[in-house]
């Protein structure tokens, strides 16, 4: 699998002319400075850039050098620096996925972040669209041999945009490349693309060596401990996880170490995984799909999974509409997503993205995960938050009667599946509307149960009202035809409503044996019905 490789390991010095004919060649022809590609760069453009640890950094740091745009979009997600060109007037911002360098960008300094709302796998149509994109940047591995670049800790849509717009050439997007020796080679699969692109389908590459970002495990809150407690009993032996982002999934991961046979089905790889694995504890023999492959779409965390990743032959990163996929994705057993959300309501309708208008995050692969798990044999969707928040400088409850005004729903109520808290688990999936009103009241925080249940019982989401108790309830229901042709006749003849209703009373007076007819009519429907 490896034979090709000019070099053994990551972060080895890269010189062209370790590289046999034409690869060599091939490299001094593309090859150029990072400085060159910026300068000849036009003043109006569109460009995407990967998102996270797969960033062309020296690229998109070159850019603030330059002070002379006119007119340029860029497209990117999960931002970890802050960009001198992004706080350009004449550079537009697009995000799918808002990071903190965004938040501070649309929420401190005022300047738009334009969100995309699609799911992850929805933007690799957008991408793709004829005119929509003029560039392309990722950083990859040095090539090998043959003249392949591995595409890294990032195969997500950059594989299906780097192919695209390589069978393009020259009339698609162009394509610029950074090569990075610290970037792990990160097996893909053969079927899909191998997770890597060719130098004959790239435009221009330059050189830019140094460590990829850091993304350290984020330690768990204990209120976010005492989630994952709740968390743990769904997950059993031989289960395929996906987790998502955060303290919370990395102290699941820790307390899963002594499970057996886990598979691995994901969207991001970070460290918890190296913690599982070298704890003995995935095991992906057996997968139904990817058999014996731990599959992802991208990866970020420390030099620890880079270096676990870099040549593992059981690691497979494939594009984002495979792993995306809810069709893909169900065809492994037992598939348990767990991820984090921001507010449910008492339908069961989850935001996971943003409060009101005010962008938090983004859609990202939520959706598609809460779908392939429920259509997984033996699967399970599990979201999980905090019983409370800040808003506004207010500590309010994040189970709420109904979301804020402007809130998005991120997974609408017939998704809904487990939802929990630091005060229990409801398992809402198979329950009606006034069973899963009680059993997400039940995991809110105590301060807030009272009130939760008052605004239920207005609304009808607490109480099941037997109902014909009073005598008019029996009467319409037990005469609901005629009362139905009645107001059929008045709606069709709006005018004639006196003459109607005339014609219908004097039908009831010439009626024989008019008073038992009623009295017989008063005790049918004043009866009791219990």
């Amino acid at each position: 699998m490896f034979e090709s490789l000019v070099y053994p390991k990551r972060a080895m010095p890269f010189d062209v002319n370790d590289y046999p004919e034409p690869t060599r060649t091939l490299l001094k022809e593309k090859m150029r400075t990072v400085e060159d590609i910026v300068r000849e760069l036009p003043p109006s453009f569109k460009i995407f850039c990967t998102f996270a640890a797969g960033q062309p950094r020296g690229l998109m740091r070159q850019m603030g050098e330059r002070h002379d745009w006119v007119d340029v979009t860029y497209a990117g997600a999960l931002t970890f620096e802050p960009y001198k060109f992004m706080a350009h007037p004449k550079v537009q911002l697009w995000s799918p996925y808002y990071s903190p360098v965004d938040r501070v960008i649309a929420h401190i300094m005022g300047k738009t972040v334009a969100l995309m709302p699609k799911n992850y796998g929805q933007l690799e149509g957008v991408g793709k669209q004829p005119g929509l994109l003029d560039y392309v940047g990722h950083a990859a591995t040095p090539p090998d041999a043959d003249g392949w670049l591995n595409l890294g800790v990032n195969c997500d849509l950059m594989q299906p945009f780097l192919d695209h717009f390589g069978r393009m050439r020259p009339n698609g997007a162009r394509l610029i490349i950074e090569i990075n020796s610290h970037m792990p080679w990160v097996c893909g699969d053969e079927a899909s693309g191998g997770n890597r692109v060719h130098l004959s389908q790239v435009d221009f590459v330059y050189e830019n060596h140094e460590p990829l970002p850091q993304v350290p495990p984020i330690k768990a809150s204990q209120v976010e401990e005492r989630i994952g407690q709740h968390v743990l009993p769904f997950i059993e032996d031989g289960d395929t996880l996906q987790l998502g982002i955060g303290g919370l999934p990395g102290y699941i991961a820790t307390h899963l170490r002594d499970r057996r046979g886990l598979k691995v089905h994901t969207e991001m790889l970070n460290d918890a995984y190296v913690d599982l694995d070298e704890a003995g504890a995935l095991d992906c023999t057996g997968k139904a799909w990817m058999d014996g492959r731990i599959v992802g779409t991208f990866a970020a965390g420390t030099n620890r999974l880079y270096d676990w990743l870099d040549r593992n032959p059981r690691v497979a990163l494939m594009p984002i509409g495979l792993t995306n996929d809810p069709y893909s994705m169900a065809r492994n057993r037992r598939l348990k997503s767990i991820n984090s959300c921001l507010l449910v309501d008492l339908h069961g309708q989850i935001c996971s993205d943003a409060v009101g208008f005010r962008q938090i995050t983004g859609i990202g692969g939520q959706g598609e995960f809460v779908m392939g798990a429920q259509r997984s044999e033996g699967g399970r969707s599990i979201l999980c938050l905090k019983s409370t928040r800040n808003i506004g400088g207010h500590r309010m409850s994040t189970i709420c009667a109904t979301l804020p005004p402007g809130t998005p729903v991120t997974v609408t109520r017939h998704y809904a599946d487990v939802i929990v808290t630091e005060h229990g688990a409801a398992e809402v999936r198979d329950l009606e509307a006034i069973g899963r009103s009680r059993a997400l009241i039940g995991i809110a925080h105590p301060d807030f149960r009272k009130a939760l249940i008052s605004k239920a019982q207005k609304v009808g989401l607490w109480e099941r009202k037997p109902g014909f108790t009073t005598f008019k309830q029996r009467a319409i229901y037990n005469h609901a035809a005629q009362v139905g042709q009645l107001k059929n006749a008045l709606k069709k003849n709006p005018g004639k409503k006196g003459r109607i209703l005339l014609g219908e009373l004097k039908k009831v007076v010439k009626q024989p044996d008019l008073f038992k007819r009623l009295v017989a009519f008063y005790r049918e429907n004043a009866k009791r019905m219990d």
